[in-house]
């Protein structure tokens, strides 16, 4: 008899402990809205955790997620971010939108501190982008 009862009450603690670890395993494709193409190393996070993964070449991932996951955020750079929130369905797949930004004119000091350049009180040499991009003409 002794031997059945703590046979019970190993299946018991077994059981609870499956019913605690429920956790599903979420998948899907992300693509660019604009051609509808594979987005690789799009960041997939659990929102309110730090459980997340990166799409593939394919622009496919696949993320274990416990039974507190609300929904997913989808960041990429040049894309707008994401937040979907997961439903009964075990595959998400989501269109990412592009996002244009607009970059200010800033400048770096010998310290990495950046300001911008009428803040500072020493002179301020510029360079634009199409003297970076000359090249020399190697003469033999």
């Amino acid at each position: 008899m002794r031997k059945f009862t703590l046979f019970l009450a190993f299946l018991f603690f077994i059981g609870v402990n499956f019913a605690f670890a429920q956790t599903r395993t979420i998948s899907g494709t992300v693509t660019s809205a604009d051609n509808g193409s594979a987005l690789p190393g799009v960041s997939v996070v659990v929102v309110g955790t730090t459980n997340g993964t990166v799409t593939d070449l394919n622009g496919k991932y696949t993320l274990t997620v416990g039974p507190n996951a609300k929904a997913l955020s989808f960041s990429f750079v040049g894309m707008k971010k994401q937040e979907i929130t997961i439903g009964s369905s075990n595959e998400i797949n989501v269109v990412m939108q592009t996002q244009a930004y607009a970059v200010n004119e800033v400048v770096v000091t010998a310290l990495g501190v950046s300001r911008q350049a009428r803040a500072l009180g020493y002179s301020v040499s510029s360079v634009n982008s199409t003297e970076i991009s000359k090249t020399a003409v190697p003469t033999l």
